[in-house]
């Protein structure tokens, strides 16, 4: 019992080393690119950027606003009450491949994209939401506020880039101006909310005509989790258990 008991201690010990590099606070590294809250329960692309980057990729820079198009067979339909008047036909006008920026119809042909092509194996991507009801610097109901405001320490009217926690490295690409969320302004289904995440933490809504930055999010956590651990290092760690428990004694040269 006493030799279990340490090998249990052991155990735990190089399991906390090994998950300290892949585990902060409630956000988890995922591969294929993603992070996962275990608050909000949704998974982010850890690319605050992605539509500039697949745009400029050498595999999509002919033709990729085309794909776009193509994955929404050339028209948005709007989320709001008004679904069946608010209907849009997309056009190179939606989107600035030179900032990454998108209107709102832009933003969501984007992520009918992503689904299009199962972007990291999966089919359901979306744009964050927010509770419509609030704007102002607070977390407000939002995926965008909790991330900014509870994951990254972000501070009202400061920019992030700035003013942050560690988990701010897990991302990359988060840009100055605003990001769009899916949320539509329910006085004016013309309007969409949106989130100042690297600028200023506060939450408001404007034209769905306006130039935007965009980033995927999806419900739930990845199917599986692997864990990856070399060869080499889980034979050390085999070692290390059966030395610390007694099991292996070295080997002695023993000469007749």
């Amino acid at each position: 019992m006493h030799e279990l008991k340490k090998i249990l201690i052991f155990s735990v010990f190089i399991v906390g080393i090994f998950f300290s590099t892949v585990i902060y606070a409630s956000l988890y590294t995922r591969e294929g690119g993603l992070v996962y809250d275990d608050v909000s329960k949704i998974t982010w692309t850890s690319n605050a950027n992605l539509f500039q980057y697949l745009a400029n990729s050498s595999e999509n820079n002919n033709g990729f606003i085309k794909q776009l198009f193509d994955a929404n067979n050339g028209i948005i339909y709007g989320l709001g009450k008004n679904t069946f008047l608010d209907n849009h036909t997309l056009s190179l006008s939606d989107f600035n491949l030179t900032t990454g920026m998108l209107n709102w119809y832009g933003a969501q042909a984007f992520i009918g994209y992503l689904n299009s092509i199962n972007y990291a194996g999966y089919n359901d991507w979306r744009l964050p939401t927010t509770l419509p009801t609030f704007g102002g610097y607070s977390k407000g109901g939002s995926e965008f506020g909790q991330l900014y405001y509870m994951e990254l320490g972000g501070k009202p009217a400061q920019q992030l880039a700035s003013v942050h926690n560690d988990n701010y490295y897990l991302f990359n690409g988060i840009q100055g101006f605003p990001y769009w969320t899916s949320t539509i302004y329910d006085s004016d289904f013309t309007y969409a909310w949106y989130f100042g995440f690297g600028s200023n933490g506060v939450q408001a809504f404007t034209s769905k005509n306006a130039f935007l930055n965009v980033w995927a999010v999806r419900t739930g956590d990845i199917t599986t989790i692997p864990i990856h651990i070399p060869t080499w290092l889980f034979g050390f760690i085999l070692l290390g258990l059966m030395r610390f428990a007694g099991l292996f004694r070295p080997l002695r040269l023993v000469i007749a």
